[in-house]
């Protein structure tokens, strides 16, 4: 496995078309809604958005990365950085991150998050990174704030409105 980061519990990786069934559950676990843009949620929805995270992996150098747990390798939901149209004008990288439910509340978003954002600023040397997210999402606004991300402006992302979260990189 080509794994890109590691941190205490958490190992990220690149993923590949054999994680279509795991990916699956965590896109269906009715934490937060699949993204439209690929059609009725099953496995084949699932395989066309690993074929997008993998083609931003050979474009970009980065992308949306597998999170497992170092003790088991089990998936439990991806983190990464990927290119977004926020406001259809506004080109960024944002750092995206979604745990399987059951996982909620343990810290993995958090450790993931801060882990990618170090990389993005550290080896990847963006000179930002943004967070759109729902108004809804509490969750998500709390984790981009522990990771250092703050409130920005409001946006929308694929006709959604959103709250715009931005960190700059302290070391450029």
């Amino acid at each position: 496995m080509n794994y890109i980061l590691q941190t205490k519990r958490l190992k990220l990786r690149e993923f590949t078309l054999q994680d279509d069934k795991d990916l699956l559950k965590i896109l269906a676990d009715g934490g937060m809604p699949p993204l439209a843009q690929f059609g009725q949620l099953n496995l084949e929805y699932t395989q066309e958005f690993i074929k997008i995270i993998m083609k931003s992996y050979k474009e970009n150098g980065f992308g949306l990365w597998a999170v497992v747990e170092k003790d088991n390798e089990n998936l439990i939901g991806y983190c990464g950085l990927h290119k977004v149209k926020i406001n259809e004008n506004d080109g960024a990288i944002e750092l995206a991150y979604r745990i399987y439910k059951e996982l909620w509340g343990k810290g993995f978003a958090t450790e993931a998050a801060v882990a990618v954002k170090n990389y993005a600023f550290d080896t990847l040397r963006l000179t930002e990174i943004v967070s759109c997210i729902a108004h809804d999402n509490e969750r998500s606004m709390n984790v981009a704030k522990k990771v250092g991300l703050k409130y920005w402006k409001e946006g929308v992302f694929k006709g959604k409105p959103c709250r715009v979260y931005r960190i700059e990189n302290s070391n450029k």
